[in-house]
This record gives structure tokens, sequence and C-alpha cells, in this order.
């Protein structure tokens, strides 16, 4: 069963730029979005709901996302933020690299570079996952569903981590994708 997309969380506080980036997104297959209108709303949300990726707006009133990112990087390291800002300065974009930003942006951005980047945040964000996923089953070194290889007897290891294995990777996007190229036979 293929897992629900986490979302893509937009947050800035202009209300045209939030609609706008969230109808490009939906056109493009990217979603859901969530949007986030004031900065100090981000942190709460993220304690009740998971996200894909941070699209974040630098400069915002009461609280910045140049404030947020290291707080966001510290405490949900799995989630990539993409920065996107008017600020065209070299320092701020290297600073915010070096605070952990996955990418940064300069408004306005071309709709193709901004999907590229929430695409490539999404991306990894969900290599993440399964990296972590197949770790944890490696290393649980007990099967999920028992049932689904009962047919098949054997005592060896190495056949139950192989069993392991294909538990981890049929959770991936690509496990219900058919990926067989020509074949001559």
């Amino acid at each position: 069963m293929p897992q629900k997309a986490l979302p893509v969380v937009l947050v800035d506080d202009e209300a045209d730029l939030l609609f706008a980036t969230s109808l490009l997104l939906g056109s493009h297959g990217i979603g859901p979005v969530v949007t986030l209108q004031e900065a100090q709303a981000l942190l709460p949300h993220l304690e009740e709901q998971r996200a894909g990726m941070i699209l974040l707006d630098l400069y915002m009133p009461k609280v910045g996302g140049l404030e947020l990112l290291p707080r966001l990087v510290q405490d949900h390291p799995e989630v990539p933020v993409v920065v996107m800002t008017a600020a065209q300065d070299v320092e701020t974009a290297v600073a915010c690299m070096r605070e952990g930003a996955f990418d940064y942006l300069v408004k306005p951005v071309e709709e193709s570079r901004l999907v590229s980047a929430v695409r490539r945040a999404l991306e990894v964000r969900s290599l993440r996952d399964q990296l972590g996923t197949l770790r944890a089953s490696l290393l649980a070194r007990r099967l999920r569903n028992p049932d689904a290889f009962a047919d098949i007897v054997t005592g060896n290891r190495r056949m139950e981590s192989i069993f392991q294995y294909l538990e981890a990777i049929a959770d991936s996007p690509r496990a219900g994708a058919d990926h067989r190229r020509d074949r001559h036979w």
C-alpha cells in the first residue's frame, strides 16, 4: 500500500505568494501543500504534523526565517528546508547554507527552478525515510509481516535477512511501479 505524501509547508507573510505557489506546485502534481502566513506557527505545526519539506521566507514580521532555520535543522533534521527570499545577498545565502538550508532561492523565483528545488527536497526526504526504515528493519532482526513468507520454510538467517530486505523495499514509492525494460528473449 503506497504511503500518503507528506505535505510541503510554505511559510511566508505574503498571502498572494502563498496562494500562487500552492497553485503552481499543485499544477505540477506536488502536494498536499500547507500554507502558514506567520513564522511562529511553524514549530507548533511541526509538533502536530509531519512535513515533507519546508519552503521558508527569511524576512517576516515577529519571527523571521533566519531565526527559525537553526531551530528547524536542530529539531527536525529529517525535513529539508528551502529558503526563498528577496535578499540577493551572497553572505546571507552562505549563512543559510551553513545553518543547514537545503537550497536558497531568490524571489521572484523562476517556476521551473522552484518546482525542481521542491522535488529534489522531497526526494531527499523520501530517501532519508526509506533509509531509516531499511536500517530499522534490518536491525530489528524480525519480520513485520511473517505471514507473507509463511509458505517458505527456512531457518537460514541469510534467507530471513532477504525477507526483511523485501519488506523494507516493499514500502518504497517505486516498489509498485513497473520498471521492466525491453527484454530480448
